[in-house]
């Protein structure tokens, strides 16, 4: 399992890299409008891609770390890091509860169904 401290520089170093490549992205098309340097557009577009999956791979396991430690929240200079805890969630099966009953019946806890909801954690650029 990763560890926060790990987790955390992980993550920072990926959305700077994927901040990066956002603004190079936008120069060049600014500075490139035709076609004839797509391949390189493309390549950018690929690595940014690359680096997203990254971030997702990292939070999953970053989302345990803080889970186990107990931590809702981490500093950073850069982004957000907060930890959004799974729960269950309660919601009737609407459809099968109107073709037997009608609303408002005391028969809606047979059709109350209960999911898990998987957390996650969510990140935020600070300058938003």
């Amino acid at each position: 399992m990763i560890k926060l401290e790990e987790g955390k520089k992980k993550i920072e170093d990926m959305w700077l890299a994927r901040q990066q490549m956002d603004e190079r992205l936008t120069l060049f098309l600014d500075k490139h409008k035709d076609n004839s340097i797509l391949q390189e557009y493309i390549q950018l577009l690929n690595m940014r891609t690359d680096v997203d999956k990254e971030i997702k791979s990292t939070g999953e396991e970053l989302y345990q770390a803080m889970e186990v430690a107990g931590q809702d929240e981490l500093d950073s200079k850069i982004l957000s890091i907060k930890c959004k805890h799974s729960y269950i969630k309660r919601e009737i099966n609407q459809k099968k509860f109107l073709e037997k009953y009608g609303p408002e019946t005391p028969e809606y806890k047979e059709f109350v169904q209960e999911k898990q909801v998987k957390g996650n954690i969510m990140l935020k650029d600070l300058k938003e």
